[in-house]
């Protein structure tokens, strides 16, 4: 599969499907100057810390409005 910047992505199945997640917020890291999404899986990314305590943060070149509608999508409303 290729992304909208033509990145070919290799497809694997969900680390950790929708139905796992119990809730998803959005929130500013001052840390990494970047909007972040600390739950789960909708958006290509990278594990770099393992989840241990069934807590995980997706984190990138989010808006607060992309951030946001990952949380929701992540949530599955």
């Amino acid at each position: 599969m290729r992304g909208t910047d033509d990145t070919a992505y290799l497809l694997e199945p969900a680390f950790l499907p929708g139905s796992e997640v119990s809730d998803a917020t959005s929130g500013y890291d001052a840390q990494l100057g970047q909007w972040v999404v600390d739950s789960r899986v909708v958006s290509v990314m990278t594990v770099r810390i393992a989840v241990l305590d069934g807590m995980a943060r997706i984190s990138g070149k989010l808006t607060e409005q992309r951030a946001g509608e990952l949380a929701r999508q992540i949530e599955g409303d």
